[in-house]
């Protein structure tokens, strides 16, 4: 990891800890908070606030540099740590964002479906979720070392890096599948004048607001996904990786501060914090 690099992280990733921990204390403090939606997007912040603090301690061991002595070593205990966490904490973030969609998805369908009584089954997303970031960072457990930008699965050209690439490129594949019905379905029932009631206009309010997170994460997600896919293919240098790198690092660094934006400008936050005062 360059030093430039590394001062990117310094710089901005303060500023995603902060967001996170700033939705992370607001939902635990106000219980109106706490409703399906806000409570994946609760999870998804523990995601980032880790994911977050392993690129932070990453850039912190470097500057110090406290792993540079056996830096090419696979088993440097630090290195292994923080390339587990961040394996974890990655898939686990993606994993809370593709349900945030199949939320909305369920959303749109329950109006036409289902009883209005019925809940948003938060458990088995918590088992979906947490099972599948258990199996796919114990896969690549022996290959964990140091990489270009810091610690993960060494060797650009590894093929055990394929799950996380392949997970990530699944999950935002289907995603934008679900979002593109989802945006037909609500264009559709508005033309037919299906949805003009109080409790339409907010859920659509509402559905607009976790697109906004989904929006974000591809932000993040994406230019990520699109570098790791060029080092597996061995390319690790020139105008176009080079670029790639310091997008992915800088919308991945911010990522946190901009879902903290969206979660304090959102009528649920607002109404809250009004009551409060």
């Amino acid at each position: 990891m360059n030093q430039i690099i590394v001062y990117i992280y310094l710089m901005f990733l303060p500023l995603s800890i902060l967001g996170s921990c700033l939705i992370i204390y607001t939902y635990i403090r106000y219980k109106d908070l706490r409703k399906a939606g806000a409570n994946i997007v609760f999870c998804q912040s523990i995601c980032d606030l880790v994911d977050s603090g392993k690129y932070l301690a990453t850039a912190i061991l470097t500057l110090s540099s406290l792993n540079q002595t056996d830096r090419d070593s696979a088993t440097t205990l630090p290195c292994f740590i923080l390339a587990f966490v961040g394996q974890s904490s990655a898939i686990a973030t993606t994993a809370w964002n593709f349900m945030l969609n199949i939320l909305v998805a369920w959303m749109v369908f329950k109006a036409d479906h289902m009883r209005q009584g019925s809940e948003f089954p938060i458990k088995y997303c918590h088992i979906y979720v947490w099972g599948s970031t258990l199996a796919l960072s114990l896969i690549p457990i022996h290959q964990y070392g140091p990489t270009s930008v810091g610690c993960w699965i060494k060797g650009p050209q590894n093929l055990y890096r394929l799950t996380f690439l392949v997970s990530i490129g699944l999950y935002v594949a289907v995603s934008i599948v679900i979002m593109s019905w989802i945006l037909h379905k609500i264009r559709r029932d508005k033309v037919l004048n299906t949805f003009t009631s109080k409790s339409s206009v907010e859920r659509d309010m509402f559905i607009r607001q976790l697109r906004m997170y989904d929006i974000l994460f591809k932000v993040a997600s994406v230019p990520v996904l699109i570098f790791r896919t060029y080092e597996l293919f061995g390319i690790t240098s020139g105008t176009v990786w080079t670029a790639l790198l310091f997008i992915s690092v800088i919308t991945f660094s911010l990522h946190g501060a901009a879902n903290s934006i969206i979660w304090i400008t959102s009528p649920q936050f607002l109404r809250v914090f009004v009551t409060t005062e």
